[in-house]
């Protein structure tokens, strides 16, 4: 098996795209760059220009990969099997500095508010913001290097200019 350069940022990002961004992401197991395609049938038309109700979004997906399938990967969306230990795990780390934001996080978890909502409060406090999003890289980049070994996958890190 050779090995890829793959752009570890970029996959990191669509590996834990979240609900927000409808794309059925693939990566190319012959050059290790990355395939987007969107499945929002609104974006869909739009980019290709498309009027009617003709189409699929999934079916274009297949129109577009059939040539490449037998080298081309899924990449499924984790966020939602890791944000919540994620949050719990920093909530926990804040308890001894700031026990009353910390409560305030546990009680988002606690009811099921979800990310934005966490994300959202902490945006009111800057630098607890910074500590949650260097502990988030941190953890996607350890998830993709995880998924990319349970993928049976050799790679490189691209080099960052």
């Amino acid at each position: 098996m050779k090995t890829l350069t793959i752009n570890l940022d970029e996959l990191s990002f669509v590996l834990h795209r979240g609900h927000g961004l409808f794309m059925h992401c693939f990566l190319d197991l012959e050059n290790g760059k990355i395939l987007n395609i969107p499945t929002n049938r609104e974006v869909v038309r739009q980019v290709l220009g498309i009027t009617g109700n003709n189409f699929s979004s999934n079916a274009l997906s297949l129109k577009l990969t059939e040539d490449k399938k037998d080298r081309l990967l899924e990449i499924p969306d984790r966020f939602d099997l890791i944000i919540y230990d994620l949050m719990t795990e920093f909530t926990r780390s804040i308890e001894k500095e700031n026990l009353v934001l910390a409560d305030q996080l546990w009680k988002i978890i606690h009811r099921g508010e979800g990310y934005h909502t966490f994300h959202a409060v902490l945006t009111e406090h800057p630098g607890m913001l910074r500590k949650f999003v260097n502990l988030k890289d941190a953890v996607f980049e350890k998830d993709t290097i995880d998924w990319l070994e349970q993928n049976n996958i050799r790679w490189q890190s691209l080099q960052k200019d």
